[in-house]
This record gives C-alpha cells, structure tokens and sequence, in this order.
C-alpha cells in the first residue's frame, strides 16, 4: 500500500444503505491511541468519507480488494479516517 493509491469504503452510515465513497491513502503505518488507551500500530490514515455505520466495513484498492477495514475517525478534523489490516481484523 502506498500514499496516493486510491481507497473506496462502503458502508451504510446514518442508515442510507449501500454507500461508497472514495479517496487517496493519505499515510500508511500511522498509530492510533484507541479510547481504552491502547495503542494500535500500523494503522492506514485515508481521506475517504467515513461517518457512523461505516466503521467495519471494507476499504478497497482501485481493483476491488479489500486492503484494510474501516476503524475510526478523527471527529475534530475533516477528511481523516483510519482503517486497519483487515488480516488483522479477522
């Protein structure tokens, strides 16, 4: 996975069943500080549109794989979303 490489996530956020957007992997290999105060490593920073009801679902590479699963987002930012491996995720 590189920086620039084109993400899609689906989802179904505030209810509206089957939405996709999309985006660019803005930095891969960043660590996230989970609510419960563990710290989660190689997390994938991507600007796609992230909103509730997205959270584990699927992020996309350009041909349909799925690279990593939606985690989080920063609230007080616009435009930053974090996904995990989704080998991980398993």
């Amino acid at each position: 996975m590189q920086t620039s490489q084109i993400a899609v996530a689906t989802g179904s956020p505030m209810g509206f069943q089957q939405t996709v957007t999309a985006g660019i992997i803005s930095g891969p290999g960043r660590s996230l500080h989970a609510r419960s105060g563990r710290l989660i490593d190689n997390v994938v920073q991507a600007d796609v549109v992230l909103n509730p009801g997205n959270s584990g679902g699927p992020l996309f590479n350009s041909q349909g794989q799925v690279i990593e699963v939606n985690t989080a987002i920063i609230y007080s930012a616009q435009g930053i979303c974090l996904a995990i491996a989704s080998n991980i995720a398993r």
